[in-house]
């Protein structure tokens, strides 16, 4: 990912930011600026711009708010499920003794 906002100057939608920012229940507009991001160089590193920043409004590399949302829900239960269960513990009821419990 790119660290700063230099892949923002060949972003498709440069210049077009309204057009970026339907309301959330405008589905003829979130797949305007799907279509422009779909053409986009840099949807990538804009989508993980987005997500680093937790963006809560606009299209940001193809993904709508909604959708967005989604993909950081996966993601936490993509890095949960690859922790171990003592880990798991650890995180969710710390008072509990893995080494009695995971026998």
């Amino acid at each position: 990912m790119l660290s700063g906002t230099e892949w923002m100057d060949d972003a498709a939608c440069a210049g077009h930011a309204g057009i970026m920012f339907p309301h959330p229940s405008d589905g003829a507009g979130i797949a305007e600026a799907k279509a422009i991001c779909a053409v986009c160089p840099v949807a990538r590193p804009c989508l993980e711009w987005a997500l680093a920043r937790h963006e809560q409004h606009g299209v940001w590399g193809g993904y709508s708010e909604d959708e967005r949302e989604r993909y950081r829900r996966r993601l936490r239960r993509e890095a949960l499920a690859a922790r171990s269960g003592r880990e798991q513990l650890a995180l969710f009821a710390p008072e509990i003794d893995p080494e009695v419990t995971l026998r």
